[in-house]
């Protein structure tokens, strides 16, 4: 469940302008950002209030360049405080969410056994298994539905743009490597480390990022080029090289897949968008425009 605690920061901010007690105009902009921020740590990234606290802040930050031009306030008046970085953290969903994450994991279920299908076509092929335990079963493992096991589910095929086609191509495509004991390379970049087994990871990498977390963003959209994935994936693997030693087996993986990444990424953007059409030759849109105003999807 998100909170929202920026609501609460702004009656503050509002008392505050009421009685007169800021001492500087810098307070105020402290008192501002500390209300971004505080959306941001609060509720999770997928939430309106996080998104609606980071376009606040882009406004607000507009908004004191503008005074400073003018000379309206000094550069000191709108010094902007660093209150450190967002922490990343899982989307946890409340109980009004729950079908929305079963449907979710099932999905991850699908993906998962495509992707060991791909992978396992020969003996040296690495199966990645059963998963963890303390992760929501599926229905079917709950024994909720008597569903015939060759019979599909109802769930509309998956319909991607260009771009994110493109992506998932990249994704895919770092699969087939595999590194000289036959194992898929990319299988050591889908998680990042637990932070119990190695607390120093996270002292001597400043940006940790993963195959799931890059995956994450692409489901919610975050990516709006194919250069923004090659950059993080280009982060990840210099990630594994700073930390690993050289000469070391996850250290050539990353050497390689870094390549591979760099190559894929310029094999999708050389191609058309109508490379991507559908069998009946429509072409998925991201967004619309409707008197005047453009709506994208998902809004």
């Amino acid at each position: 469940m998100t909170r929202n605690l920026g609501s609460i920061a702004d009656s503050t901010k509002q008392g505050k302008l009421g009685k007169k007690t800021y001492q500087s105009f810098n307070e105020f902009v402290c008192d501002v950002t500390r209300i971004c921020h505080n959306a941001q740590i609060y509720n999770i990234p997928s939430s309106l209030i996080f998104s609606d606290a980071s376009r606040l802040m882009e406004l607000f930050k507009d908004k004191l360049n503008e005074l400073v031009k003018k000379g309206t306030i000094s550069a000191k008046d709108a010094a902007v405080p660093d209150y450190g970085p967002v922490p990343e953290f899982e989307d946890v969903p409340g109980e009004e969410d729950e079908a929305e994450a079963e449907d979710d994991d099932e999905e991850e279920e699908e993906e998962e056994e495509e992707e060991e299908e791909e992978d396992s076509d020969g003996e040296g092929g690495r199966r990645r298994g059963a998963r963890k335990s303390g992760v929501r079963p599926s229905r079917r493992d709950r024994g909720g539905d008597d569903e015939d096991p060759h019979r599909k589910r109802g769930r509309p095929p998956k319909v991607f743009t260009p771009l994110e086609a493109r992506i998932n191509a990249i994704l895919k495509g770092l699969r087939r490597h595999k590194n000289s004991e036959g194992q898929i390379a990319a299988a050591n970049f889908e998680k990042l480390p637990d932070k119990t087994d190695l607390p120093d990871y996270y002292t001597k990498i400043q940006e940790p990022i993963s195959l799931e977390s890059i995956k994450r963003k692409l489901k919610r959209k975050k990516y709006t080029t194919v250069d923004q994935v090659l950059r993080d994936l280009n982060v990840m693997f210099e990630n594994a090289k700073r930390y690993n030693t050289e000469g070391s087996a996850v250290y050539e993986d990353a050497v390689q897949l870094q390549k591979d990444a760099q190559a894929l990424g310029e094999e999708q953007k050389a191609r058309p968008d109508d490379d991507f059409r559908d069998a009946d030759g429509l072409l998925p849109l991201t967004s619309v425009e409707h008197k005047g105003q453009t709506w994208k999807v998902g809004e």
